[in-house]
């Protein structure tokens, strides 16, 4: 698949909406010989064929306005029935240092994922994340953060709809102090940095036990593997 904007990649897996329709949400890649700069930009595409076909493109998160990117998004079907996401995101403007980190983003969908509101920034440090919502309406996060003295991946609360995070009792379910790459050393600039990267991909789901199960792939002694965790909330 090839659109104007780039060549989108699966972000995760199809979403299936409350009219039954699915929803495939894509990160945007510039093709090899593209000559412009790196826009990163997040889409959306929705199937009412059950994938047979897909049609209805719409922008989840575009942020060249404000110098910004945004990547994987990994947005969830809340209890309303409205999207939520919680977005990778980086300054866009220092050419001579590529993608720099910022907090994490949300944003909301509507119900059919067509329409969006601008992602605003939130109080989480991490880059790729996966969400839940809880029972009782609150929302957990698993995201890796690998820009700190101790990095690893980190679960966390919000009980306010995934505008504020309880960072202060969040709970690291992976130290990677020390294991952070493989190898020899990885560029600076991001995509290049990530290389050689030695832990990633966090996956969080709620169990009817309501506990959650976490995991992820990381490095430990040379051997890269998976890892799961249950966790009492």
């Amino acid at each position: 698949m090839q659109l104007a904007d780039g060549n989108p990649t699966w972000a995760q897996s199809v979403i299936e909406l409350a009219d039954g329709n699915w929803l495939g949400v894509f990160d945007c890649w510039p093709g090899y010989d593209d000559p412009g700069p790196y826009k990163p930009l997040m889409i959306t595409l929705t199937s009412t064929d059950r994938g047979v076909s897909w049609q209805e493109r719409a922008v989840m998160a575009d942020g060249a306005d404000e110098g910004k990117g945004f990547w994987h998004g990994r947005p969830i079907r809340l209890a309303d029935d409205s999207l939520y996401s919680l977005l990778w995101a980086a300054d866009m403007t220092q050419s001579d240092k590529g993608p720099v980190d910022l907090p994490t983003h949300f944003v909301r969908g509507d119900v059919g994922g067509t329409t969006w509101d601008t992602p605003v920034p939130t109080s989480l440090p991490g880059q790729t994340t996966s969400i839940v919502q809880l029972a009782d309406g609150r929302l957990a996060a698993l995201y890796t953060w690998r820009q700190a003295e101790q990095p690893g991946f980190m679960l966390v609360l919000s009980d306010t709809s995934g505008e504020e995070w309880d960072v202060s009792n969040q709970v690291r379910l992976w130290d990677a102090t020390g294991q952070t790459h493989i190898g020899i050393n990885s560029a600076e600039k991001y995509p290049r940095s990530h290389d050689m990267i030695a832990f990633g991909a966090p996956s969080l789901m709620a169990l009817e036990s309501g506990e959650l199960l976490a995991s992820w792939w990381c490095t430990d002694k040379s051997i890269t593997h998976p890892r799961w965790a249950r966790v009492a909330v």
